[in-house]
């Protein structure tokens, strides 16, 4: 599909997800991708194919409960989290949960522990997406014998220990954050807490949507001081546009 298009749709889902949060008090960020081009295009990055949100966990569990009694939106997804239509499957958006983490050793045990369970629920599409070129022979063994062990139980029981481990476990003394159903390498940005506690309206395309007021720190922690300085990157538009055609696919 062609990226305007695509972006006119997004943009569409994404001011009425922003209708529903204003409506009921719940604050979000825009994340990654979203909130580099909310600053610096003030909309789309040219080649982004997504939107990415983040919110606290207490803020998601407000959401998910109201559109459980919503007939046209729902959240998709037992640990990677999507605002969908009912009726439209082909465009998303990207909820990314933000949780406490230990800064410590406790934290890399809770990282490795969320990547094990990740990998343990996936299903043969998600598997087949997967770039396993990007790792070593070991790792690619190790994934392979992760998800293999993970058919022995099911996903309820793997999501149940995703959450209790997300939400109540290795929490230090709750100043940091991090988004713990994020991929491996956002799990592992650890940012501090505060930043999830002010929010501001920034312009995208022709409305406004919600950032944390600290943006500046997150872009320079995830994309360094010269992040207004464009970089291509289109690593994840051919997965995309799969999992549009079947919106089913774990990702």
């Amino acid at each position: 599909m062609d990226l305007k298009n695509v972006h006119q749709k997004l943009l569409e889902l994404v001011i009425e997800f922003d209708e529903i949060c204003s409506k009921n008090q719940i604050k979000y960020t825009l994340h990654g991708g979203s909130l580099l081009g909310a600053i610096r295009e003030k909309g789309f990055i040219p080649w982004d194919d997504d939107i990415d949100v983040a919110m606290t966990r207490n803020e998601y569990i407000k959401f998910e409960k109201i559109l459980k009694n919503s007939h046209k939106y729902y959240v998709y997804g037992s640990i990677k989290k999507q605002f969908r239509k009912k009726n439209d499957d082909s465009f998303w958006v990207d909820i990314f949960i933000c949780d406490y983490i230990d800064e410590g050793l406790l934290g890399k045990v809770k990282n490795n522990m969320l990547t094990v369970l990740d990998i343990m629920n996936r299903d043969k599409n998600s598997i087949k997406l997967s770039n396993f070129s990007q790792y070593g022979k070991k790792k690619q063994i190790a994934f392979k014998l992760i998800y293999n062990l993970g058919k022995i139980f099911s996903e309820r029981k793997k999501v149940s220990w995703y959450e209790k481990i997300s939400e109540k476990k290795f929490l230090g003394n709750r100043t940091l954050m991090h988004r713990s159903n994020d991929q491996y390498k956002g799990r592992n940005e650890i940012f501090p807490a505060e930043w999830m506690d002010e929010f501001i309206r920034v312009p995208f395309e022709d409305t406004s949507l919600l950032i944390m007021k600290e943006y500046h720190k997150m872009l320079v922690k995830c994309y360094g001081e010269n992040y207004m300085v464009p970089i291509k990157d289109t690593r994840n538009s051919d997965v995309h546009e799969l999992v549009r055609k079947d919106g089913g696919l774990k990702l």
